[in-house]
């Protein structure tokens, strides 16, 4: 009866730790999806561009395609179609092909330009343009600041869960890399 007692005691507190931890670890595996999210994301404009995909079916324009987001909308990112060739997302030409809605418990906490130089460059970037361009391929990342477009060797992208506890930085470089750290 002691040894049953003493199982039951060692299985309860186990339960208990293990219960205690899950809200942290539910948190970080959606924030580790998030992110995983955003990067497939830019890889999807890349394959779209790399693979000539026609904007809209019949209208022949087979343009550079993106992903964008910005700070302004801290829940959505955007995949596009550069149909002007700017190298950036207006929305208002109808330039959206798909766009990506974050986790409810996750956000865009910010976007920081040049992140890996030395010195760091600013993290108090507006929006953040990755467009992808054929036939090259080439990369272009161009970050807002005051309302003033910029290019920049690297762009990260920061998630936070919504108290900040929990982050998660997509970083991206006119290489061509990327990764989540």
């Amino acid at each position: 009866m002691i040894e049953v007692i003493l199982v039951v005691g060692i299985v309860i507190v186990i339960a208990s730790i293990t219960l205690a931890n899950f809200p942290e670890f539910n948190e970080r595996i959606g924030i580790e999806q998030e992110a995983g999210k955003f990067v497939l994301a830019a890889r999807k404009a890349q394959s779209y561009a790399l693979g000539v995909r026609e904007f809209q079916i019949g209208s022949k324009i087979f343009p550079p395609y993106g992903v964008s987001a910005t700070i302004n909308d801290r829940i959505h990112f955007t995949v596009f179609g550069d149909t002007n060739l700017s190298n950036r997302f207006e929305n208002f030409l109808g330039e959206s092909v798909e766009v990506f809605t974050v986790s409810p418990r996750v956000e865009i906490h910010e976007i920081c330009g040049n992140s890996q130089s030395i010195p760091p460059g600013p993290c108090n970037l507006t929006t953040a343009d990755i467009v992808y361009i054929r036939p090259a391929p080439s990369i272009v990342l161009t970050g807002v600041v005051g309302g003033i477009p910029l290019s920049y060797n690297d762009i990260k992208v920061v998630f936070t869960t919504l108290d900040g506890s929990i982050r998660k930085d997509v970083v991206i470089w006119s290489t061509g890399q990327i990764s989540i750290e």
